[in-house]
């Protein structure tokens, strides 16, 4: 009954494409995007589009309480911190490539694009797209690549997005054996690398990505067993 609103249904063809559609029919100034069995606070976007505008940033990433754990993801940086186009790569790139080692206490940060607000003009300029041939971490290439492109990124502490523990979503089916997880977790590790190739910091950044690399092989041996038994 609002004339601002557009809905479109589409054959299930995973989120990516889901999202991809979005993007092609979105004719705002902004885009953000929020998966089906979550919630947003009703003044999400207000928010982020009042932090976007008074930093003169590209992206604003809020925080995110998750029903599972209790708790909100948290951020390693003050609320209104501003990150500049030289420090993006070094700190924030950084944070959700991985950690510097394995025991590292840092707090790596969730490069989802749920707590995220975007510049359409951005993801046009640089033709972003999800990709659809993985079906984990997938927008976590796409933040990286957009990020690339940022001259200021500003982070708000409020928790304005919650995950909710669904226990028919994706995530939940982790217990499961997954076919072929080994070569999504390596094509995962192919678009992380193209997303941070060329960047100054690229070799700490690759470093970091190889303490992710364990994790995700770790992951695939426990996937293994699971078809074992």
């Amino acid at each position: 009954t609002d004339e601002r609103l557009q809905y479109f249904k589409i054959k299930n063809g995973g989120p990516s494409n889901a999202r991809n559609i979005g993007i092609s029919k979105a004719t705002g100034k902004y885009i953000g995007f929020c998966d089906s069995d979550d919630i947003i606070s009703p003044q999400m976007y207000e928010k982020l589009v009042s932090y976007i505008e008074k930093a003169e940033a590209d992206i604003a990433l809020c925080d995110i309480y998750t029903e599972r754990d209790g708790k909100c993801f948290g951020f390693p940086w003050e609320d209104g911190k501003i990150f500049h186009k030289e420090e993006i790569p070094s700190q924030l790139i950084a944070s959700m490539v991985g950690k510097q080692w394995d025991d590292s206490p840092e707090i790596s940060l969730w490069g989802s694009v749920v707590r995220c607000l975007f510049k359409k003009e951005i993801i046009e300029e640089l033709d972003l797209k999800f990709p659809v041939d993985i079906h984990f971490a997938e927008d976590l290439v796409f933040t990286l690549n957009y990020l690339r492109k940022c001259k200021r990124a500003i982070i708000c502490n409020e928790p304005l997005y919650y995950y909710v523990c669904n226990t028919d979503s994706i995530m939940h089916s982790f217990f499961s054996y997954k076919k072929d997880m080994l070569k999504a977790r390596k094509k995962l590790v192919y678009y992380t690398i193209s997303a941070i190739e060329g960047l100054e910091c690229y070799d700490s950044l690759r470093k970091r990505l190889t303490v992710t690399e364990r994790c995700y092989y770790q992951e695939c041996v426990g996937n293994a067993c699971r078809k074992a038994e």
